[in-house]
């Protein structure tokens, strides 16, 4: 289920996962607040699964996703620029052949 940008000062960053991946490489609400607890981090943050609201692209500076999600033809690659405006990064995790 798509997550809303969670408060924080700081980029933006989109975390974008399918929730049939393996546990391992499946990304959750719960693991994002952990990792910003643990590292005393408060950063905007959104979660998507499978391309589904790419509103949530729109104040994104960064995407962490994984290749296949990048590959997907639902990803606005054409349209990246209009759909995400503030993006300076992409971080491909679990990279492979599609």
């Amino acid at each position: 289920m798509p997550m809303p940008a969670s408060a924080g000062e700081g980029p933006h960053i989109h975390f974008e996962t399918r929730p049939t991946k393996p546990r391992v490489f499946r990304v959750t609400q719960a693991l994002i607040d952990e990792a910003k607890a643990r590292n005393k981090i408060s950063l905007p943050t959104s979660l998507g699964e499978e391309w589904r609201d790419l509103s949530l692209l729109s104040a994104a500076v960064g995407i962490v996703t994984g290749i296949d999600l990048i590959a997907d033809p639902k990803f606005p690659r054409r349209h990246l620029q209009d759909v995400a405006p503030n993006l300076r990064w992409i971080q491909v995790t679990r990279a492979e052949r599609c």
